[in-house]
């Protein structure tokens, strides 16, 4: 069942997060420092952690049969994207080098 208001809220927050995320990222990198990053996000982590403990789980009204098929076909395609990024930036590194 799709919201109807789901993607007005999407397109308008997608666009602010890309803009304001790097700055806001930036601001507290020199404020805090980059291992101060890591700190701010402990205590989210561990609420999270106590929530996926201690809050019953989600059931699904009807389960459906798995797809096979498009797990077996999807499954290698994040794996070589990553690898031939991996490679493309081994590439630039060892060029401006």
């Amino acid at each position: 069942m799709t919201i109807w208001y789901q993607s007005g809220t999407t397109s308008t927050v997608d666009p602010l997060s890309v803009g304001c995320g790097p700055v806001l990222g930036g601001v507290l990198g020199q404020l805090i420092g980059w291992r101060g990053l890591f700190l701010l996000t402990a205590a989210p982590a561990a609420m999270m952690l106590v929530a996926a403990l201690l809050l019953p789980a989600a059931r699904e009204p009807a389960a459906r049969p798995a797809r096979v098929r498009g797990t077996v076909l999807r499954s290698p395609g994040v794996p070589l994207a990553t690898l031939a990024s991996a490679i493309v930036g081994a590439g630039i590194m060892r060029c401006r080098s």
